[in-house]
C-alpha cells in the first residue's frame, strides 16, 4: 500500500501543520480526523480568527459567558473587547492543543504544537510584546503550545527574553533570509541564557516561520505579469538559501553541545497565488528534513486528495538559488527591498484583520448583551 501524502512528508522529515482553526471545525471533528490523517500541529494568525469568530454563531455563549467575568473588571469598553477576543482564541487554540497532545506525547516534545499570536498593534513594541506573550503562556498552560511573534527588530528583542524565560516561540512573517538568520541568533541567544543561568534547555521549542508565496507573488506584480523565469522559482531559491542558513547555525558542533531542540524552519504562506502553479506546488518544492509545512484548508485537501510527488528542497543547490535571485536583480528588481515591503505588509495586513475583528465583535457584544447579560 502506498504511504499517505503526509506520510511521504514525514518519511522524508518533515511534518504538516494546519494553517486554520474555528470553533465549528472544533465542534464538528473536522480538525480531529485531519489530527488523526497525520496533521500534526496548528498555526494561527489574527486574520484567521477575524474570518472564524465573526462568521459563526459557535461564540455566542461564550461570549456572553466572558462579558459577564468582565463586568467586573471595571474595563473600558475597548479593553472589554479586547479581553473577550483573546479569550476566545485562547480557548482555542487550547483545545486545539489538547487534541494535539498525543503527537506531542509521541514526538516526545518535538512536535504536536498548537500556536496563538499577540495582537499585531504590538508589532514594534517589546516591552508590550514580551509581556503580552508571558500573559497568553500563562493563560493557556499547556507545554504543547507556541506564542507567536513577528520578526520585527522590536519582536527579535522580544524573542531572546521569552526563550530565556522558557515561552515556546513561533517567530512569523519571516521574509529574508538575513533577518532569518536574526531570528535565529535570538534564539540561540536565549538559550544560551539559559545555560548560563543553569536552567534547562531540552524542553524549548521554536519554529521560524519563513513566508513563501507572497514572495512570488510580489515579484509578478513588480514585473507586470508571471514570467516563466521566474515563475514559483525566486521564493523557492529564496527558501533554500534560508534552509543553509538553519544548517549552518544549528548544525553546529557548538550548537549541538547544547543539548537544545534546533529552531526549526516553518514553510508559511504555501497556498498558491497563482493557477499556474499546482495547489501543492509550495508543498512538492519545500520538503527537507526536520522542517515544518503549514497548510491552509485547500492545499491540505489538495494534499491528501491529489496525485503528490515528494520533491526535494536540496535537489536546489545554493548556488542555483543565488542565480536565481541574481537573474531577478539584473533586471532591476532588488529582492531584499522587495521583502522588506512584504514585511511591513504582512505587518499591517495582520493589524487591519484584528481591528476589522474587534469592530465586529464589539457588534455581537452589543447585540447579545441586548439578549440576556
Amino acid at each position: 500500500m502506498r504511504a499517505s501524502s503526509i506520510q511521504q512528508l514525514n518519511n522524508a522529515g518533515q511534518v504538516v501543520w494546519y494553517d486554520n482553526l474555528s470553533r465549528d471545525e472544533l465542534e464538528d471533528g473536522t480538525l480531529a480526523i485531519s489530527i488523526a490523517g497525520g496533521v500534526s500541529g496548528l498555526t494561527s494568525n489574527p486574520s484567521i480568527f477575524q474570518k472564524a469568530i465573526l462568521n459563526s454563531n459557535r461564540y455566542d455563549a461564550s461570549i456572553k459567558e466572558h462579558v459577564k467575568k468582565a463586568q467586573g473588571l471595571g474595563l473600558t469598553r475597548q479593553a472589554l473587547v479586547e479581553y473577550v477576543c483573546e479569550e476566545l482564541c485562547v480557548e482555542d487554540v487550547g483545545t486545539a492543543a489538547d487534541l494535539l497532545k498525543p503527537a506531542f506525547d509521541e514526538s516526545k516534545g518535538s512536535d504536536g504544537y498548537a500556536s496563538l499570536e499577540v495582537s499585531p498593534d504590538l508589532a514594534y513594541d517589546t516591552v508590550g510584546t514580551i509581556k503580552a506573550a508571558g500573559r497568553l503562556w500563562k493563560k493557556l498552560g499547556r507545554s504543547n503550545v507556541m506564542i507567536k511573534v513577528p520578526a520585527t527588530r522590536e519582536g527579535i528583542v522580544a524573542i531572546e527574553t521569552l526563550i530565556f524565560k522558557g515561552i515556546n516561540v513561533n517567530v512569523t512573517l519571516i521574509f529574508s533570509v538575513d533577518r532569518y538568520r536574526e531570528v535565529a541568533n535570538a534564539y540561540i541567544k536565549g538559550v544560551e541564557r539559559r545555560i548560563k543561568g543553569g536552567l534547562p534547555v531540552t524542553s524549548l521549542a521554536s519554529v521560524a516561520s519563513f513566508f513563501v508565496s507572497r514572495v512570488d507573488s510580489i515579484v509578478a506584480k513588480k514585473r507586470g505579469g508571471e514570467e516563466e523565469e521566474f515563475l514559483g522559482k525566486v521564493s523557492v531559491a529564496n527558501c533554500r538559501l534560508a534552509y543553509q542558513a538553519y544548517q549552518d547555525l544549528f548544525e553546529t558542533p557548538s550548537f549541538v553541545a547544547t543539548s537544545a531542540r534546533a529552531q526549526k524552519p516553518l514553510w508559511a504562506s504555501t497556498g498558491v497565488k497563482s493557477e499556474r502553479l499546482a495547489p501543492t506546488f509550495y508543498v512538492e518544492s519545500l520538503v527537507a528534513p526536520n522542517t515544518v509545512n503549514t497548510m491552509p484548508p485547500p492545499t491540505l485537501k489538495a494534499l491528501v486528495d491529489e496525485e503528490f510527488h515528494v520533491g526535494k528542497l536540496l535537489d536546489l543547490t545554493v548556488e542555483d538559488a543565488r542565480e536565481r535571485i541574481k537573474a531577478l536583480e539584473t533586471r532591476g528588481l532588488i529582492l531584499n527591498s522587495l521583502l522588506d515591503e512584504l514585511m511591513a505588509e504582512g505587518v499591517a495586513l495582520f493589524s487591519d484583520a484584528y481591528k476589522e475583528l474587534l469592530r465586529g465583535l464589539a457588534t455581537r457584544i452589543g447585540a447579545l448583551s441586548q439578549v440576556s447579560i
